[in-house]
């Protein structure tokens, strides 16, 4: 018989009030039993002594294969951590924020999260774009409603509003509950896009609660959607590209980076999340085609320009100098702390060139890729292709770009309008 190896799991009796912690450090351990590693000696429950099956209350133990006995030469003791500092650590306190979020949250709001986490796939943006619209009905049922600008939730939101769910219950609203929401929506001025955005993602939410059974009826099943206007977005000249392009200081590292990022925005039409998450392993320079990841986590080949390409080898040469962050070192554009930038960095940056430009027009990263798909459908490319690199799924999200196109709006007028075709001079 192999030697074996006696871990103590502690289980003291003020460690009960923590919802859940027995629980959690059953299914840890059975997770080694059912692999061999691990063989239960002892009764662990969380009751007085005389219940306890051992000599020490509210004790049991688990034994697994001492380190000189592994087969693999990795003992159980290099697996499980100092059980008996863990638990000193969540009687001591050290847990309890995270223990009391845990508890506080309630069960249709950890599903929910969850639910579009694992079951629907969605990116972290998304799913903070969705969580931001229950904070606004939250605020509203908690009567606190405020003229507070809608945005996606950082994790310190994300945290903060899983631990503060009070208020009226969502799933106690009324259909007239949620129309009095939008009302107040108009009234803060929320444009109708955003308006439309939020009405989508509480009909995702009350489907959630429906299918679930936490209510017996959908309060959005007669709210109707706000109408959308068609609104043309934005769009930059190719001069106006150069100009932006033209700022970029290329004797700094900060410029050098830009440039590169700039050319391969405006060359790959990227949104900038996917320009943000650019990874090395996923660039065929010499194929000159970029892996993209975009919405839901959905992969497309974006063919990249040459001079994009060559920007992007000058701006490495300065990257190969930054302290790259363990777990940031396949990200492309790095700031100059060796992370990943972000997104509001993108902005910030693109808005500083485009004011040091002269460029009076409302910019943003979003900008880049309108101007990339005008300019292609302007130089006669495939609609169907534009659709493909932009990673669009319905081709009439596509469209929007004919009605920008003024050289094919001018010629079909040339072409088909009676009062422009030419006509048999009369003799």
């Amino acid at each position: 018989m192999p030697s074996k190896r006696e871990f103590l799991y502690l289980a003291p009796k003020n460690i009960g009030c923590f919802e859940g912690v027995h629980e959690f450090f059953h299914r840890f351990f059975e997770g080694f039993i059912s692999k061999g590693l691990l063989t239960f000696a002892g009764h662990c429950s969380g009751s007085d002594k005389s219940d306890s099956g051992s000599g020490k209350a509210d004790s049991g133990y688990y034994s697994g294969p001492d380190k000189s006995d592994s087969g693999s030469g990795k003992g159980i003791s290099d697996i499980i951590p100092d059980l008996a500092t863990l638990i000193s650590d969540i009687v001591n306190g050290k847990f309890q924020n995270v223990m009391d979020k845990t508890a506080a949250a309630p069960v249709w709001y950890k599903r929910y999260v969850a639910f579009l986490k694992l079951e629907k796939s969605l990116s972290a943006n998304t799913v903070s774009a969705y969580l931001a619209d229950l904070q606004k009905l939250m605020d509203y049922s908690r009567g606190n409603f405020a003229d507070q600008p809608l945005k996606p939730l950082t994790a310190a939101d994300c945290s903060r509003l899983e631990s503060d769910p009070a208020g009226r219950p969502l799933p106690e609203l009324k259909r007239e509950d949620i129309e009095d929401f939008l009302f107040q929506l108009r009234e803060l001025g929320i444009s109708a896009r955003s308006q439309a955005r939020i009405v989508s993602g509480l009909r995702a939410f009350y489907g959630f609660l429906l299918a679930e059974g936490y209510v017996t009826a959908d309060p959005m099943e007669l709210v109707e959607t706000p109408r959308l206007g068609l609104h043309l977005p934005e769009v930059l000249s190719v001069d106006e590209i150069d100009a932006i392009l033209d700022g970029c200081d290329l004797s700094t590292m900060e410029g050098q980076r830009n440039r590169a990022m700039l050319e391969t925005l405006y060359s790959c039409g990227l949104r900038v999340s996917e320009l943000t998450g650019l990874k090395l392993s996923r660039c065929y320079f010499e194929e000159e085609y970029l892996l993209v990841e975009g919405k839901g986590s959905k992969q497309r080949l974006v063919p990249v320009s040459g001079e994009a390409v060559r920007q992007i080898k000058l701006w490495m040469e300065w990257r190969c100098h930054l302290p790259v962050q363990k777990g940031q070192e396949d990200f492309v554009f790095l700031n100059r702390r060796g992370h990943a930038l972000s997104r509001s960095m993108v902005f910030r940056i693109i808005k500083d060139l485009a004011a040091k430009a002269g460029i009076q027009k409302d910019i943003s990263p979003h900008t880049f890729r309108h101007s990339f798909a005008t300019h292609l459908l302007e130089g006669g490319a495939n609609r169907r292709g534009i659709q493909q690199m932009l990673g669009h799924e319905s081709i009439q999200t596509t469209e929007i770009y004919t009605h920008m196109d003024r050289s094919y709006l001018r010629q079909q007028i040339l072409d088909f309008h009676p009062r422009n075709r030419r006509r048999p001079s009369s003799r």
